[in-house]
């Protein structure tokens, strides 16, 4: 059978075009945010912190407590941790802590075995228990710097955006494989920052979150995502963008409102966690993400497929090297941005590695995604 190459060619063309489009866009929207510096008058709105928690015995009492050291005023702030079923000691940790820190609100909201569950019920239960006009989500294996809630507060009040997407970056990295995971991390929120700041906002991360409490109820009608365990998070803010408009969400950029939180330590974990990220695309109904989504599945796609027919057809495997390079080349800007920005720039050695690694792994996983199930915390999805 004679293979037309100069058809195979233009599509190769055509997809490094289309990403490379995409991710400039993605590049100048990083570059374009300004970094939030506090000033002027200390901000006086009301925050509800909402942590839903699941077996997170280990995790839950340092986060807890980096909220506590915040340098935000006691009266400005309650917490809400929402117990989702947890099989282990996480609630009689939470009622301890309560116990030893009374001066402070914190509040413990279980769900019960014979009720709804998941991250979303849970929050919407910490929703329902909430008194304030700003509610922050985090996680319960995350922790903060002392400014975050201020950052939070004072850009809230400057902006005024329905929605408040924050950085979250790794910390505590040991080896090669967390390493890796921490540079491809920071790519995706680097993405993310660089859509919202273009009025694209195509993802954010429910570990530093922020939205107004008359947002997420106005919008909660809209229950087309429910199917889907994961996706709290960017299900949320497609809807608050579609209700409030494109400008509605807007990307905290301060070093000071970073959360932190931890890479997978095994791979299997890891697998898990990008599976439930991937699955969620299946409910996407907004027209720019899913073009995003497409047009960087199927630029990596054809790259791994042309390499690894260039064994038989030796012609491809040049082309598919073309395309490596524009793919480099284009995504080396923003990732040197982010990782300066969170100062882990010491991560940058690893980007040659992950240019070759990600190939392979995009194209894997974007189609396991949507086809294998995956388990998280005890659950299947």
């Amino acid at each position: 059978m004679e293979i037309n190459y100069a058809l195979i060619y233009l599509l190769m063309q055509f997809f490094s075009i289309l990403y490379l489009l995409l991710i400039g866009i993605y590049t100048f929207g990083w570059f374009r945010l300004k970094r939030y510096k506090t000033a002027g008058a200390d901000p006086q709105v009301f925050i509800s912190i909402i942590i839903a928690a699941r077996n997170e015995e280990k995790n839950i009492l340092p986060c807890l407590s980096s909220i506590l050291k915040q340098h935000y005023p006691a009266s400005l702030f309650e917490v809400i941790v929402v117990d989702d079923q947890s099989e282990d000691q996480t609630a009689k940790r939470v009622e301890q802590f309560i116990q030893e820190h009374k001066e402070y609100k914190i509040h413990l909201v279980g769900i019960r075995e014979n009720e709804r569950s998941g991250k979303k019920e849970a929050i919407a239960r910490g929703v329902e228990k909430s008194k304030g006009h700003l509610l922050l989500t985090t996680d319960a294996d995350c922790s903060m710097g002392p400014e975050w809630l201020k950052n939070m507060a004072g850009f809230y009040e400057k902006e005024r955006p329905a929605m408040i997407s924050a950085p979250v970056s790794y910390h505590g990295e040991k080896g090669f494989f967390q390493k890796i995971q921490s540079l491809e991390f920071l790519s995706l929120i680097a993405s993310g920052a660089g859509a919202a700041s273009v009025n694209a906002p195509i993802m954010c991360n429910a570990a530093n979150l922020a939205f107004e409490k008359e947002a997420y109820l106005k919008v909660k009608e809209d229950n087309t995502d429910e199917k889907f365990m994961s996706g709290d998070d960017v299900f949320l803010m497609l809807k608050i963008r579609k209700y409030y408009g494109n400008n509605s969400v807007k990307f905290l950029k301060s070093h000071e409102a970073i959360v932190h939180t931890f890479a997978k330590k095994k791979f299997g974990s890891f697998l898990h966690q990008r599976l439930r990220w991937v699955s969620k695309s299946k409910g996407y109904t907004n027209l720019g993400i899913i073009t995003a989504s497409l047009i960087i599945y199927l630029f990596n796609y054809l790259v791994f497929a042309a390499f690894i027919l260039s064994i038989w057809l030796p012609g491809l495997l040049v082309p598919s090297l073309l395309m490596l390079l524009v793919k480099s080349l284009i995504d080396l800007p923003i990732l040197l941005g982010i990782t300066s920005f969170t100062r882990k720039q010491d991560l940058m050695i690893w980007f040659p590695l992950l240019q070759i690694l990600y190939i392979p792994y995009i194209s894997v996983i974007g189609l396991a995604g949507n086809l294998v199930r995956y388990s998280w915390k005890g659950r299947n999805g």
